[in-house]
């Protein structure tokens, strides 16, 4: 009976040991499912964090992306709606003065002849019968092969419109030049926005250039699809870029707009008595037979200072600061 006692003690024990292992293990288990399913927590957790941080990067380059082209639809448009529009009529009016001026000479040379013609003092016997007076002067029409008779009060008229209108055209030069300066500085501040939003933008250029893209650099735009790895930045590149075009653009407007300063000034230098001076272009009479582009500014008259000038104010001619194909295509960007 001992016996038996003994080994319904033992396999008691033995079964009260093996129960005790087995909760070990399970509760062993039970804990790196735990472990796991905190694992999966987290990572899902930083994921979403992930997640929602990149969608605000997006957010956040379409903002600057917009503010880009914001920034260049007003630049862009001042130079297509003011700066181009001020130099063309800045054009007209320089046509204008050298048209004036080349007319000045004849109304000159005639009040001359009148003088001429009082100075001889003839008797006025001798016109009496031709029903003329000695304030008359004939002259011939070579076009019309007619006869007119000019006074001298219609060439003193005509010589006084003449100075007028050349004061008048002067007078819009001036003020056309100093709204080209502010449109000008207007347009310096619009570039000046644009830089500083370009260093705003750093962390979405650090962005494009973790894939393999320096959109830091880009001056013009670059067509990237959505195929590649830079394509979900495609967009923002394209838009990066338009700071150095901006720049460009400033450059060479800069550039016309100081040369149109200097015609300028060769136009109103010239502004004295020699501007109704009717010994002709002295030019043209010092250099003989040198050509036109080839005279001195010093050795020219006041009507050929004008005269170059109107053929150098152009902004396409070839003495012209300006890329008009670079800028036709700057300006058709937002077509």
């Amino acid at each position: 009976m001992l016996d038996d006692g003994d080994g319904l003690v033992d396999n008691a024990m033995m079964a009260a040991f093996e129960q005790y292992m087995m909760r070990g293990k399970n509760n062993e288990n039970q804990l790196q499912m735990e472990q796991q399913l905190k694992e999966q927590h987290e990572n899902e957790a930083v994921r979403q964090l992930a997640l929602e941080k990149e969608h605000k990067q997006e957010l956040a380059m379409r903002k600057a992306e917009k503010r880009y082209w914001h920034i260049y639809q007003t630049f862009s448009k001042r130079i297509r709606e003011e700066w181009l529009d001020i130099d063309d009529q800045s054009y007209n009016v320089v046509q204008a003065i050298a048209a004036i001026r080349s007319r000045l000479p004849m109304h000159t040379r005639l009040l001359k002849r009148f003088r001429q013609q009082h100075a001889l003092q003839k008797q006025e016997w001798t016109l009496r019968g031709y029903g003329f007076s000695g304030s008359k002067i004939l002259l011939r029409n070579e076009d019309r092969e007619q006869e007119e008779m000019v006074q001298q009060q219609d060439a003193e008229l005509a010589l006084s419109h003449e100075l007028i209108q050349h004061e008048k055209m002067m007078d819009g030069l001036r003020n056309l030049l100093a709204n080209l300066a502010e449109c000008h500085e207007a347009l310096l501040r619009h570039l000046d926005e644009g830089t500083k939003h370009n260093l705003e933008c750093f962390e979405f250029r650090d962005l494009g250039m973790e894939d393999g893209n320096d959109i830091g650099n880009a001056v013009e735009p670059i067509a990237i699809t959505k195929s590649t790895p830079n394509g979900s930045y495609a967009s923002f590149e394209k838009a990066a870029g338009l700071p150095g075009i901006m720049n460009e653009l400033m450059a060479m407007l800069s550039m016309e707009i100081y040369r149109k300063q200097c015609l300028a000034y060769s136009i109103l230098e010239t502004v004295g008595d020699e501007l109704i001076a009717d010994d002709g272009a002295k030019g043209q009479k010092d250099q003989g037979a040198a050509a036109e582009d080839e005279i001195e500014w010093e050795d020219m008259c006041p009507q050929e200072v004008a005269k170059r000038c109107s053929k150098q104010w152009s902004r396409s001619c070839k003495a012209g600061c300006i890329d008009v194909e670079f800028l036709k295509g700057a300006l058709n960007l937002l077509n």
